[in-house]
């Protein structure tokens, strides 16, 4: 008689010689009974149709350590952070950096001038945009052609549709995210993070330079020109997408906002 748990085992019978069951992507124990260590979420495999249970996703810059609470999903956060992954700056007028929380107008972008001064990991490519060496990943462009319409988990907690996907978003944040096993993960809001990291592989409109101006000073360097891939889109028209630029709704078109 196995005894194996119905939310993380794959089957109801074991293996013959070990009696052990056979679990889902990331469930443990001789039944299938938890999470392995660094994932959580093994109550919602079900109820959120995930394949196994969710990498902690924990921010590898604002976390203590890497595992975090089974029922929760919640990291260990350093004191200038909190959020469930430990990835927003208790100042909000900071930036999340792998140096802490910083301001990177009076510290670190007023010391880089020259892409010698930049070091782009994840195959970020370095350009001067408005006079600041920036990292950009325009060049990782994840076309429908190149995905095979698979979902994959990946080490952030995050249900991706391709590899592209995970390489663009990892030279985005500039942090490694690897490829955890096939299928869905999601914690709990993993959706509307989802929607923003990855809105640049739709279809969109990109609008002039006057919409890279900033609307509050911590989002601004000289010019008004926007600082570290953080900006507010004027008027409130356009979505807020990692880099320099906002992007229009698929529903906006060009035509309106100039109406």
């Amino acid at each position: 008689y196995c005894n194996c748990n119905p939310i993380g085992s794959l089957r109801s019978s074991c293996d013959p010689q070990t009696d052990s069951c056979y679990c889902r992507p990331a469930v443990g124990g001789l039944s299938c009974s938890h999470c392995e260590n660094e994932y959580w979420a093994f109550s919602r495999i079900l109820t959120h149709n995930n394949t196994g249970c969710t990498p902690c996703g924990c921010h590898p810059y604002g976390s203590i350590r890497k595992d975090c609470l089974q029922d929760t999903g919640q990291c260990s956060c350093h004191s200038f952070a909190m959020g469930r992954q430990c990835d927003i700056c208790v100042d909000s007028s900071l930036i999340l950096t792998d140096h802490g929380c910083v301001n990177l107008h009076k510290n670190r972008y007023r010391r880089q001038r020259t892409c010698r001064d930049l070091t782009c990991l994840f195959d970020g490519i370095c350009e001067i945009l408005n006079g600041y060496p920036r990292c950009t990943c325009h060049h990782i462009s994840c076309t429908n052609e190149e995905q095979y319409l698979m979902n994959i988990c990946a080490s952030d907690g995050r249900t991706y549709q391709s590899i592209c996907d995970i390489k663009r978003q990892q030279c985005l944040k500039q942090y490694e995210i690897v490829l955890m096993y096939p299928g869905v993960c999601n914690g709990i809001d993993e959706d509307l993070k989802f929607e923003q990291d990855n809105i640049l592989n739709r279809e969109l409109q990109m609008i002039t330079i006057d919409s890279k101006r900033c609307i509050t000073d911590k989002d601004c360097g000289e010019n008004m020109v926007c600082l570290s891939e953080f900006c507010e889109c004027e008027k409130q028209k356009y979505k807020r997408i990692p880099g320099p630029q906002c992007v229009m709704p698929p529903s906006v078109s060009l035509r309106s906002n100039h109406t």
